[in-house]
């Protein structure tokens, strides 16, 4: 028995979220005392005004990772369309069930609409190529769903098996499968990469700066219980992703929480309005490809008929290399030849097909 399963939908656009100006605390003017009499009067003396208290007396947040899971959500575009398998080779990774390691991983090469490419190392421990590549999937999915400038630095991926917690820096995103399927049960999964990938791209350029040391001190005041008591590592990472939903996703946050990381971190939001980016272009950079995506497959003239036992997807903004050709501009299109087909294999099919089309909603 064969089915021969089509699916098309048309690309989405993001509408575009203008970032707001940034805060401007207007000082107080001191005025002269004029005397009745016409005789001179002394020069006033300046009234200075005291720098004042925080408006949020303890941090807001245990974690800022747990304020919302509706900062990225699963519908968010993707700049992540393809996988490609590469020649395994001998990688040193992070584990943090073992600390370092050197073996011989998986190896993929991922990319994104915005040029961008990062390699991905699976741990072997993941039986064969097949089940790598459907994990390492879960997950670019996501990670393309960040800003470029989150990317920016990021040049490997390492993915093991165990519950142990994500992590950032090195040029890396480092994830434990099992942890990874928690989050995502939570809803945060993207929400965690948000904070990783700060770590990753931006603490470099940022924690030790003269404007961020004094907008931590102006403020007076930590976002979250983990900011303050790792200030030196944590502070950015837990600030960024509530300024981005501040700036970014305001839409989808609560308004007393919106005025909460307002009135907290003023001077640390005035920081990153001067210094990051308009972030608006990067975000709908995921929907159509850019001129360095050199990779980007095109349709094919005639239909491609994969081996028996064989499955084709083709992820593509313009037809298929692996699919029947469609004339739409920014088509989808997945095809699936298969042969004796049980319940549970039509079951998982149908999984799958679900799983695609949610990358292009």
């Amino acid at each position: 028995m064969a089915i021969v399963l089509l699916v098309t939908c048309g690309g989405s656009t993001e509408p575009n979220i203008e970032a707001t100006g940034e805060q401007v605390l207007p000082a107080s003017t001191p005025t002269a005392t004029l005397t009745p009499t016409p005789t001179p009067t002394s020069t006033p003396t300046a009234i200075l005004t005291p720098t004042p208290k925080p408006l949020v007396k303890s941090p807001p947040f245990h974690g800022t990772l747990f304020v919302s899971s509706e900062i990225l959500v699963s519908t968010d575009p993707t700049a992540f369309y393809e996988l490609e398998k590469i020649k395994d080779s001998p990688r040193t990774m992070y584990d943090r069930r073992k600390g370092w390691i050197t073996l011989t991983p998986h190896l993929f090469k991922a990319r994104f609409l915005d040029g961008l490419t990062i390699e991905v190392q699976v741990n072997p421990e993941f039986k064969n190529a097949v089940i790598a590549e459907e994990v390492a999937l879960k997950y670019l999915k996501v990670i393309g769903q960040l800003p470029t400038l989150l990317r920016k630095d990021v040049e490997t991926i390492w993915i093991h098996k165990g519950d142990e917690l994500f992590g950032g820096g090195n040029n890396n995103l480092l994830i434990h499968h099992d942890q990874g399927l928690i989050y995502e049960t939570q809803g945060l999964l993207e929400e965690v990469f948000l904070h990783e990938a700060v770590h990753t791209s931006l603490d470099n350029d940022h924690l030790s700066t003269p404007g961020w040391l004094q907008a931590q001190q102006d403020d007076g005041q930590f976002i979250s219980d983990y900011a303050k008591e790792s200030p030196s590592s944590e502070d950015i990472s837990e600030s960024f992703p509530m300024y981005f939903a501040l700036r970014y996703k305001a839409s989808r946050i609560e308004t007393h929480i919106l005025k909460l990381i307002e009135n907290t971190i003023p001077n640390r939001i005035e920081y990153f309005d001067k210094s990051i980016p308009d972030l608006t272009q990067m975000l709908d950079s995921s929907e159509t490809p850019t001129s360095e995506s050199t990779n980007t497959p095109t349709a094919s003239p005639q239909p491609f008929i994969s081996k028996p036992g064989k499955m084709t997807v083709a992820r593509t903004y313009s037809g298929a290399d692996e699919c029947l050709a469609i004339s739409s501009e920014n088509a989808f299109c997945v095809e699936i030849l298969a042969f004796d087909v049980d319940i549970e294999s039509l079951e998982k099919v149908h999984e799958g097909l679900d799983w695609a089309t949610r990358l292009f909603p």
